[in-house]
């Protein structure tokens, strides 16, 4: 099976332009052996990722030798794979060391050519038949997007962008749920938090619509506190499916308190509820969770209220009960870090069992 790119379009490796190449054009001889060594690196790679170092040092002294060649052996090598890659944790392990080298090449070169160019190679396959490399183009756009500079706003690298997103737009509602699930990894890059921002929307209508829960968790490991993504992070922390729920919950602790809370005014709902049924969930993750972006307002100082008036506001359960337990311990654990920066380390070790409310803030008095 070869991947073959969807009608209409043809592969863009014709038009990929590198530099920097030798005067001398290479052999056959030479391009046999580039192809060998690449060949070599990729296989080397997928069974240990403790190679990938000294194979990214042979891909190094190749593109020095003869840039031109290894770069276009490279691209032809990434598409030729797609199609090889029996499995889902395979196309990972290979997104893995291509994210490493291109990664490399940024920070100690300033060179993000070779990603560029890789995107370029395997966009065009985004919509191929085979699930499998459907799934191993996607699984390429987040880690490699993630390798190229910033600062680079030519008219070429703009129009890349707008045939990634356009094409993870389509992909964001493939029938594979992981083809789905890195679609919304790499569709996130773009976004920008706004309501007409169209990635966005795009994001909130995964988080709302999709059916399985990783696309949903995907959706709020992806969200940014901002307005745009309080009712659909709501939403999800009431999720069927724990895993959704907190990570629905560790969003909620990008925002701050107040804004938070302005929000929950601004939508109608009652904060107390909202942070009562998280800490009461019947998941102990979700639990911590809840507790965990308690404890950072509260260390944070950005709750007004004394703790102990903000904690009694909360319809916690009975003292003995796990959710107190977990709260006070994170709320003492986080204060004591903070009077840690301030007044230097405690100088006794910190018991936390038998922990309350009210005997959690003692350390405002120590």
């Amino acid at each position: 099976n070869t991947a073959t790119p969807p009608p209409g379009k043809k592969t863009k490796m014709a038009r990929v332009k590198v530099e920097g190449d030798g005067a001398d054009a290479p052999t056959s001889a030479t391009e046999a052996r580039i192809r060998t060594a690449l060949i070599t690196g990729f296989h080397r790679a997928q069974q240990s990722t403790s190679s990938h170092a000294s194979q990214r040092k042979v891909i190094f002294a190749l593109l020095d030798e003869h840039r031109n060649t290894t770069l276009q052996l490279l691209c032809a090598l990434c598409v030729k794979t797609l199609s090889m890659q029996q499995s889902t944790d395979v196309s990972r392990r290979h997104a893995v060391f291509l994210a490493d080298v291109c990664k490399t090449l940024l920070t100690e070169r300033k060179d993000d050519t070779v990603a560029a160019s890789i995107l370029e190679a395997v966009l065009p396959y985004h919509g191929a038949r085979d699930k499998t490399v459907r799934f191993a183009v996607v699984c390429l756009m987040e880690p490699l997007l993630r390798t190229l500079r910033a600062d680079n706003a030519d008219d070429e690298r703009q129009a890349l962008y707008d045939s990634i997103v356009e094409a993870m737009k389509l992909r964001i509602f493939d029938t594979f749920y992981a083809v789905r699930e890195r679609a919304v990894a790499a569709l996130a890059i773009f976004q920008e938090g706004k309501r007409d921002c169209d990635v966005t929307q795009h994001i909130l209508a995964a988080s709302a619509e999709d059916t399985n829960p990783g696309v949903r968790r995907q959706c709020a490991n992806v969200a940014i506190p901002k307005e745009v993504y309080f009712m659909a992070l709501s939403r999800l922390a009431c999720d069927v499916v724990p895993t959704v729920r907190k990570a629905a919950w560790d969003a909620i602790g990008k925002f701050r308190y107040v804004h938070f809370v302005a929000f929950c005014q601004l939508y109608k709902q009652s904060f107390v509820d909202v942070v009562d049924t998280g800490l009461n969930d019947a998941c102990v993750p979700v639990r911590l969770a809840t507790t965990r972006t308690i404890g950072k307002w509260l260390s944070d100082r950005e709750i007004d209220d004394d703790p102990v008036t903000f904690l009694s506001k909360i319809a916690l359960p009975p003292t003995e009960s796990p959710a107190v337990t977990l709260l006070a311990r994170t709320v003492f654990e986080a204060a004591a870090r903070r009077r840690s920066r301030e007044q230097g380390p405690l100088l006794m070790p910190l018991v936390t069992s038998g922990l309350t409310p009210a005997n959690a803030v003692m350390w405002r008095v120590c």
